[in-house]
């Protein structure tokens, strides 16, 4: 990828993880835009390069969590560390092609303002903003010829997330498309 003669899809792609990397905005996690904050729609951007399938997931907290700040009880806090722990297992979100045969090779989760425990004792000090979750996800595959689709399954751990507006870029093109918990299997070619 960082050869002489870069393909325009490498730096489509890498432009897209670039933009995307919460390296990208450190310290300015409260500032992020990922499109519009709307509660039950959730964003799916998808890269296709050589072996590699790159997923970045955006949403509100309240679709994965049912609420947008600091955990106030035990309860709240428990929902919290559930969404991370699902979050960290890709088998529970998402199934590239089986004939593909893709691994998860990373998995980096921001939950935005939402872990900051200090805020417990403090109640002058609330997040104002809305808070998003992001999710990043790298899976290679051993046979990419074969990756056609890839099957979404986070709309059942996570019910609030009704429509996910999907940004697909492969080696042939781009695309946009809206899935649902009905319309859940994402054609990759």
């Amino acid at each position: 990828m960082f050869g002489n003669k870069l393909s325009s899809l490498s730096i489509i792609t890498a432009s897209l993880i670039l933009l995307y990397s919460p390296f990208t905005h450190a310290g300015k996690t409260q500032h992020r835009q990922h499109g519009s904050h709307e509660h039950g729609s959730a964003q799916l951007n998808i890269a296709i390069e050589g072996q590699r399938l790159y997923l970045e997931l955006s949403s509100p907290a309240a679709n994965i969590v049912g609420f947008e700040h600091k955990p106030h009880n035990d309860k709240q806090r428990q929902t919290l560390k559930k969404a991370i722990k699902i979050l960290n297992q890709t088998s529970l979100l998402f199934t590239p092609s089986a004939s593909a045969q893709c691994k998860s090779n990373k998995i980096e989760v921001d939950v935005d303002t939402l872990q900051d425990e200090h805020d417990k004792k403090d109640s002058h000090h609330h997040h104002s903003g809305h808070a998003d979750f992001s999710a990043h996800y790298v899976f290679v595959c051993q046979k990419p010829s074969k990756l056609t689709t890839l099957q979404l399954l986070l709309f059942k751990p996570f019910p609030g997330i009704e429509k996910l507006q999907v940004q697909l870029l492969t080696e042939t093109g781009q695309s946009a498309i809206t899935a649902t918990a009905q319309k859940a299997t994402i054609k990759l070619k």
